[in-house]
């Protein structure tokens, strides 16, 4: 096993991680993170984000790293020295932060007449910005096809003239996780020759084995909920910080103002699987018939009673280990020091700025300062957001509820006529329930939220319906494989809109998760031919709900696993910002069926289950699934995307469970989904399955691509292998990353 100095964690702004920094620099070992981006839309149409970490003017993430301030100057100057040369290379496709940070590290580590060490395949402009700095790349073949080092063919290649080599994440669809031998063998080598590492976070690659982890280099970004875990913390420490810096980082969807769904499993920690419903409610002055058709979606009125601050409490009281405020302490420096924004959140912030003039405090909040619209690399600082969480740090959740943060929302809500009042907020309380489970093909235990997830029910269903066919009788992408989850799909959804709501309000019936059920429904499938959605209920139809929900997974050493799905409905909930307090407000009383008795072709509807009552919850389609087999954690997953949610997640489990495909190739491939109305297999990316959709249509099936956006859902997901080792797989789709240590 290696020592402490051996291990190389790259990316963190952390005082430890700088202390540690620091104590390998003394012991003859350079660590330089950069961050490098994605490639662009124009070079590659499978990844559009723009450099999801692009360096800040060219000098902070790695100096801090290092601790080394004396570089700042140096790296000004040679930044303006080579700014054409850099310039010049934007034909290659790179972001020009991910470009300017590889070059950066490269100025300040090499001189003419060093050798920099390059795995190939590596990012084309690796080779060039090494020569820019004036060293020579030496290239190192990978082995046969799995991109593993030679460590052998790399120990030839070190000479006296090495000084460093870059640990390239390859470039293909899925990444690449290296082996942990190879990577051992590889810090050994860089310890022995007293060589410079410079790595990539170009694909996250997560490798975390318990038994042998203080062996293993990493090729992951320094995420902060790994701090938590670090310090101690366990899984839902983690999911709780990482909710909190969410709240910071992703504001179209994590949130303080919105609601959500928490899964824990608690591994060897013990206990039973529990559920945390912090789902919002409809303030006490709410009535069925309170909208016209004309209302806007972006107002105050719009709000229903927060329940993201409760149900994170909930979950802290029943599992937590650290302090409550250490878990806001994370996001308070986000928010304080602020982010750099990539290209996914740029795009969502001026396009809602430039849709929403008339809430002046988004404007303001979350407007570039100076003017003009925001640009990838740019850093975004949140001084109110980081008070209001300093407020929560240190007065508690009750702050939110019945504190300050409480009176500043209040006279928010009756600055614009919202009907939201004090008294709402005293009594809102999350609830803890009991897991709704089913056991899949007798091997595998699913855990999801009961009601009012109704895509927790509907996933349930949907499984057991599939549970009556041999699927591993055709392939994963045959049409026959992808008719019979569209039926399965069709009858869920219709399922969904005609009978859930919240259990307080309505009577479920209990039948739609049994077996029995699910045989019924499997037995009206015809594997021939598409069922026509009106036949199965043509009075009523499906309503849509808000794509902008966000999902994360966490998994610590003990096994202790957390799904976690929140959201603040619409992207960017009601783009009602509370005054001075610097956090958005969701709009999820449009998650009730708004127009009691009315439905239409056009998605409205008004069956009575869902309608709004005081204090009563929306169903909602989220769903944050954890799949254990003999008493452990196999998978946790989850998504967002509307009503599509659940036929993600259950695309996602069919492919890993009755295809045994790996995970990260699991959440890459193509996704579809049938909503029951409209009538159509929406999937990704149909023409690269032509001949399948060929016959589907012949089936009777309409296929048509996603839209507005062309994908569908953003599944991040966390895998663990036989041998315990913890895959996590980051969707790429939207914005994401997996992270460990």
């Amino acid at each position: 096993m290696l020592s402490e100095r051996a291990r190389m964690l790259g990316g963190s702004q952390t005082s430890g991680m700088r202390n540690r920094a620091r104590k390998l620099r003394a012991e003859g070992i350079d660590i330089i993170n950069f961050a490098a981006g994605e490639l662009d839309q124009d070079t590659s149409p499978n990844i559009k984000q723009a450099a999801r970490h692009a360096i800040d003017a060219g000098k902070t993430q790695y100096t801090d790293t290092l601790g080394v301030r004396e570089l700042r100057e140096l790296l000004a100057r040679r930044i303006t020295e080579k700014t054409g040369a850099l310039y010049e290379m934007e034909e290659v496709g790179f972001t020009a932060g991910a470009k300017q940070a590889l070059f950066n590290a490269a100025m300040v580590t090499f001189q003419a007449g060093d050798e920099v060490i390059i795995p190939a395949p590596y990012w084309v402009t690796f080779p060039e910005q090494v020569r820019l700095a004036g060293a020579t790349p030496v290239f190192l073949p990978t082995v046969h096809n799995d991109f593993q080092i030679d460590t052998a063919e790399l120990a030839r290649l070190i000479n006296p003239r090495t000084k460093g080599i870059i640990l390239n994440t390859p470039n293909n669809p899925t990444g690449v996780v290296y082996g942990a031998g190879v990577l051992t063998e590889t810090a050994r080598l860089l310890l022995q020759h007293d060589l410079t590492c410079i790595f990539d976070e170009c694909y996250d690659a997560l490798v975390y084995a318990p038994s042998a982890h203080h062996n293993i280099v990493k090729l992951v970004p320094e995420m902060r909920e790994r701090t938590i875990l670090q310090q101690g913390g366990n899984a839902v420490d983690a999911a709780i910080a990482t909710a909190f810096a969410l709240a910071v980082t992703y504001p179209l969807a994590g949130n303080l103002g919105g609601g959500g769904f928490m899964v824990v499993y608690p591994g060897r920690s013990g206990g039973e699987p529990a559920v945390f419903d912090y789902r919002e409610t409809a303030p006490a002055a709410a009535w069925p018939t309170m909208y016209t058709r004309e209302e806007s979606q972006f107002n105050h009125r719009a709000v229903a009673t927060p329940g993201t601050i409760r149900g994170l409490e909930m979950a802290h009281r029943r599992f937590g280990s650290l302090s409550w405020s250490q878990l806001l302490e994370p996001a308070i420096g986000l928010a304080r020091s602020g982010f750099l924004v990539d290209a996914s959140l740029v795009r969502s912030t001026n396009e809602t700025l430039a849709a929403a003039p008339e809430h002046p405090e988004l404007q303001r909040v979350y407007g570039k300062p100076g003017g003009g619209e925001w640009q990838a690399g740019d850093r975004m600082v949140l001084p109110d957001l980081a008070r209001t969480l300093h407020l929560l740090a240190t007065l508690g959740p009750d702050a939110f509820y019945t504190g300050p943060i409480a009176e500043r929302l209040i006279d928010e809500m009756q600055s614009g006529q919202g009907l939201i009042t004090a008294e709402d907020l005293a009594a809102y309380r999350a609830v803890e329930r009991t897991p709704l489970t089913t056991r899949y093909r007798g091997l595998y235990d699913i855990y999801v939220p009961p009601l009012p997830s109704a895509g927790g029910v509907c996933l349930v269903e949907e499984l057991n319906m599939l549970a009556n066919f041999d699927l591993k009788g055709a392939a994963r992408w045959s049409p026959e494989t992808v008719h019979l989850m569209a039926e399965v799909m069709r009858r869920a959804q219709h399922d969904r809109a005609l009978y859930p709501g919240d259990p307080v309000f309505v009577q479920n019936p209990h039948w739609l998760t049994s077996p029995a059920y699910a045989r019924e429904r499997a037995v009206t499938i015809d594997l021939h031919r598409a069922t026509s959605s009106a036949s199965l209920a043509a009075s009523i139809m499906s309503a849509d709900e808000s794509t902008s929900t966000t999902h994360f997974g966490v998994i610590d050493r003990n096994g202790m696993a957390v799904a976690n799905t929140y959201t603040l409905e619409r992207r960017w909930g009601s783009r009602v910002v509370v005054q001075s307090m610097g956090f958005l407000l969701n709009n999820n009383m449009r998650a009730f069926n708004l127009f009691p008795g009315e439905t239409d072709t056009k998605g409205n509807v008004g069956t009575a289950a869902n309608t709004i009552a005081p204090r009563k919850r929306p169903i909602s389609s989220m769903a944050p699934t954890i799949v254990a087999r003999n008493g452990r954690v196999l998978l946790v997953t989850g998504s967002t995307g509307s009503r599509a949610i659940l036929n993600t997640i259950l695309n996602i489990l069919v492919s890993v469970l009755d295809f045994d495909m790996p995970v990260q190739e699991a959440v890459r491939s193509p996704r579809f989904s049938q909503e029951w109305f409209p009538d159509h297999i929406r999937m990704e990316f149909p023409e690269r399955l032509a001949d399948t959709v060929r016959v589907l249509k012949r089936m009777g099936h309409t296929v048509v691509a996603p839209s507005p956006l062309p994908f569908q859902g953003d599944a991040h997901t966390i895998w663990v292998s036989p041998d315990g080792t913890y895959v996590g797989a980051a969707d790429r789709r939207i914005s994401g990353k997996a992270s460990g240590y």
